[in-house]
């Protein structure tokens, strides 16, 4: 009861499986200390000549945007745009950037936001009802998205990007919960809605769902 079978593209995926638990490690309540793991493995994945991590630098390395993979591939990049690429993927201007933060998580909105890319209905909803505050409330990344960005499955940063296949209950939940449609996010050198993003998100169509959650986020 409560969860839902979850449309994850393949890119997305492979990116999950790359960093593994690292990417929601416990242990790291530090924001620059999480990123700065995250960037050495994806060092790790550019030695490596992985395709996922080329695929995630050709989307999010200022200097290397729709670069063809096998281009990438043949570049000796160093770990300089490991540091940028993660940096730009989770909504900052530069590694520098991240190097002044002085953030920790959030333990109750990242376990929400857990809830919501797993479909859990009732672990959001008992959520909400323990801290009604929470449907507003931002991520430290730089984008500084809602939950009900991450709904939209862009933007956000690239390994959330999937969608639970009941997201349009989820997101009915969000609002009546108190999350707001207007909220903007920054993102693509702009500030954006969740409509603005679902819209042209290719993951929602792909699942299916995009015209009944464009319908309820409208």
């Amino acid at each position: 009861m409560g969860s839902a079978s979850i449309y994850i593209p393949d890119l997305v995926r492979d990116i999950q499986q790359f960093y593994g638990d690292l990417l929601n490690d416990p242990k790291i309540p530090e924001v620059k200390t999480h990123l700065e793991q995250i960037a050495l493995r994806m060092h790790q994945g550019i030695l490596e000549k992985k395709e996922a991590v080329l695929y995630e630098i050709n989307n999010y390395h200022k200097k290397y945007l729709g670069i063809p993979i096998e281009s990438l591939r043949d570049l000796q990049l160093g770990k300089e745009v490991a540091y940028a690429t993660i940096a730009h993927e989770y909504g900052f201007s530069s590694w520098d950037t991240v190097e002044e933060l002085d953030l920790s998580y959030d333990p109750i909105f990242e376990k929400a936001l857990s809830f919501l890319l797993a479909g859990q209905v009732e672990k959001l909803e008992e959520a909400f009802h323990e801290y009604p505050k929470l449907p507003l409330g931002r991520s430290p990344y730089g984008h500084r998205a809602t939950l009900l960005h991450y709904a939209g499955s862009n933007g956000v940063e690239l390994w959330r990007q999937q969608v639970p296949k009941n997201i349009v209950q989820l997101v009915e939940l969000l609002l009546q919960a108190g999350a707001n449609k207007q909220a903007l996010m920054n993102v693509y050198g702009g500030k954006f809605t969740t409509y603005a993003l679902a819209e042209s998100s290719a993951h929602p169509y792909d699942a299916k769902l995009a015209p009944e959650l464009l319908a309820v986020l409208k």
